[in-house]
């Protein structure tokens, strides 16, 4: 039911889009050509229409992630990286640096560290809104703005775009959802506005971030980070997060049967797990079976599942989706040559991660399946 609301809002707001985007170029065309443009002619707005909405979107993914930001700050939080597409401002140790990275289904992210005086009561609220805050306001100042000026075709149009976007964004973000991959703000608010245990693992999962910016391994956090109720049954696409490092903390430290039990416990009971968290933890547990020397069947139950193959198409700037391809295409289709180029594309992405604690544990997995090999 909630999928099929996402899906009819998503098509709602394309209708509005094309809606806005042929009065806006009809207006355009008007100023310019007058009532007898050519067919060619015709065709300028339209391309004008399309780059004005083009940059009025991105230049809201930047307001959206400066909401969290600011909302951030005045709750507490410490600045931690702000991406943009797949350009990452990062806090390392407090010297700003320029990274490239990218989250699949994601078209920015602003991560803060919430403050740990107030033990498991951290705020979240205006952290986790002030994106969706900040797309509303400065949409609702465009408004104004286009009611009280007229600053011609170009001019209106641009206003148009920047809030009609704005609203649109408001709402997609607003109303709590999940696309394939991710959960939308208003969905995170809801979860942890219900689920007290979503909240530790909440904060948890932002300090096990701000651990790995300092160049932690997993292995090398403390446990508490870590920590998860199996028998509470109270899963949610926010505590989910936390049963991802747990189960890569099991890797790193090389308990590969118990990484695979946990996996697997949880996936059998839980249906409220992300895309990006779900398909990892799958292709993780692939991971342990080829270590483990599990059948090709058990093996490839996973690598040839279909949603698991779609994942794997948008998740190729990941650093660990090469490290899957060179063990499946290394130790179960036996194609060196396969193998050899995922090998070669692992050390491109590694080259460019901006998280080297991460890195070196993604590295040491990948030699484990090369040794396995030799």
């Amino acid at each position: 039911m909630k999928k099929r609301l996402s899906d009819v809002l998503v098509f709602i707001g394309f209708i509005i889009v094309g809606v806005i985007g042929g009065i806006v170029a009809n207006g355009i065309e008007k100023e310019m050509f007058g009532e007898k443009a050519t067919r060619l002619e015709s065709l300028v707005p339209f391309i004008i229409e399309i780059f004005l909405f083009i940059s009025m979107l991105f230049l809201h993914i930047i307001i959206h992630e400066c909401g969290h930001l600011i909302f951030g700050l005045i709750s507490g939080y410490r600045f931690s990286s702000f991406m943009v597409a797949n350009v990452m401002l990062l806090n390392d140790n407090g010297k700003l640096k320029l990274k490239k990275y990218h989250v699949p289904g994601a078209g920015g992210q602003c991560l803060m560290i919430p403050p740990k005086d107030k033990g498991d009561e951290v705020p979240f609220v205006l952290y986790n809104l002030g994106g969706v805050l900040m797309n509303f306001i400065t949409a609702m100042l465009g408004t104004v703005i286009y009611i009280l000026c007229d600053g011609g075709a170009i001019v209106n149009a641009i206003l148009i775009n920047f809030s009609s976007i704005g609203f649109l964004l408001t709402l997609h973000n607003g109303i709590p959802m999940r696309t394939k991959q991710l959960a939308n703000d208003g969905m995170n608010i809801l979860k942890l506005k219900k689920n007290p245990k979503a909240r530790k693992a909440f904060a948890n999962t932002l300090y096990i971030y701000e651990q790995t910016i300092m160049k932690k391994r997993l292995r090398e956090m403390p446990e508490e980070y870590f920590e998860i109720d199996l028998d509470s049954g109270e899963y949610d696409s926010v505590s989910a997060s936390i049963f991802i490092y747990r189960f890569m903390r099991l890797m790193d430290l090389g308990e590969f049967d118990e990484a695979i039990k946990l996996g697997e416990y949880i996936l059998q009971h839980t249906d409220s797990m992300i895309g990006i968290h779900k398909n990892t933890m799958k292709l993780e547990i692939m991971y342990c079976r080829i270590l483990l020397d599990y059948s090709k069947e058990k093996i490839n139950e996973i690598y040839e599942d279909k949603e698991v193959e779609a994942f794997l198409k948008v998740a190729g700037k990941m650093i660990s989706t090469p490290r899957y391809q060179y063990a499946h295409a290394l130790l179960v289709e036996e194609d060196e040559g396969k193998a050899e180029k995922y090998y070669n594309d692992f050390y491109k992405v590694m080259e460019k991660y901006p998280y080297k604690a991460d890195a070196k544990m993604e590295e040491e997995l990948l030699l484990r399946a090369k040794k396995k090999h030799d």
